[in-house]
């Protein structure tokens, strides 16, 4: 997928931000024999390594990047001889899926609304989403949006027209691990490759500054001037640098570039446990963990090294 939508003039990248976005009519928006589909429902579902995740500045700027949600895994355990799946009865949480699939095709509510509690939490919730520079920022910039659907899936899952408490603080709690993962795979670059590479060379230079004439003569020759100037004030655009222009010589002022040391770590506050939590021990999130509240996940899991 991200090979085609590389390609001249390719329409990919509008297309399923509109299916995303839920537009009543896709089409494949050619002139002559073009194609639509009514009513579309889509789900995308993509496998990928690290360094294979490469998407374009404009699909990252564009909003492509930040309707996906990433999550990171690795292998838990080496087994050269290959292993036992555990004895785990997922029959019961078949039952429960079916069952609301049939209720939500045999009429369930159209218009899903949250009860006083859940939307209390909401309320305090919505403006904590962090909001980062760069390529991360790209990719998590819809975090409200990805919380709202995940907590009306968990409703939908528990036959409920009401979005919960319980319901809400899953999707919470799963958006908290895509969010880490997604620093864990963009980190804070900008996106951008060439700004990348200069703001990887001022970090190298660490307290000292950088003179423009030598971040154009290491590695980066080979790029225009104009190249530079763009990179640079990307990097000073997201505060990721900084300039200073030294006139005390005599003839014209020579510029200065250094790193910037952003303290701001952006981190998603944890949800704190509810006194009671009887009201979830039937419901669909409480089921998949066996009747426990889902656990923080959450920077702690990638940063340490555990299995995730």
């Amino acid at each position: 997928m991200l090979k085609v939508l590389k390609r001249e003039g390719n329409i990919l990248s509008p297309v399923l931000r509109d299916g995303w976005d839920a537009v009543s009519v896709l089409g494949t928006l050619t002139k002559h024999n073009g194609e639509t589909a009514t009513g579309a429902h889509i789900s995308l579902v993509g496998h990928i390594t690290r360094a294979e995740l490469h998407f374009s500045r404009a699909d990252m700027g564009g909003g492509l990047a930040n309707r996906f949600l990433y999550c990171c895994a690795r292998r838990s355990k080496s087994l050269p001889e290959g292993g036992r799946m555990r004895d785990v009865d997922v029959a019961p949480l078949a039952r429960q899926l079916q069952q609301a699939a049939v209720a939500v095709r045999e009429g369930a509510p159209r218009e899903m609304r949250r009860d006083e509690a859940a939307r209390a939490l909401w309320i305090e919730q919505y403006d904590q989403f962090p909001e980062p520079p760069g390529a991360l920022g790209d990719a998590v910039t819809r975090a409200a949006p990805h919380v709202v659907r995940l907590s009306m899936l968990y409703a939908v899952a528990d036959q409920s027209s009401t979005v919960r408490v319980e319901h809400l603080r899953a999707a919470l709690e799963v958006w908290r691990y895509c969010f880490e993962s997604a620093r864990h795979l963009f980190g804070d670059g900008t996106g951008h490759d060439l700004a990348d590479q200069i703001r990887d060379q001022l970090r190298h230079a660490g307290r000292s500054r950088v003179a423009r004439t030598e971040i154009s003569n290491a590695g980066s020759g080979n790029r225009s001037a104009d190249e530079i100037t763009r990179a640079l004030e990307l990097l000073e655009s997201y505060h990721m640098a900084r300039k200073e222009t030294d006139s005390s010589k005599p003839g014209r002022p020579t510029d200065y570039w250094s790193a910037t040391e952003d303290s701001q770590t952006y981190e998603i506050n944890e949800l704190s446990p509810e006194e009671d939590d009887d009201a979830g021990t039937n419901s669909f999130n409480s089921s998949v963990l066996g009747g426990a509240r889902i656990s923080p996940l959450g920077c702690r899991t990638l940063r340490e090294g555990r299995t995730f």
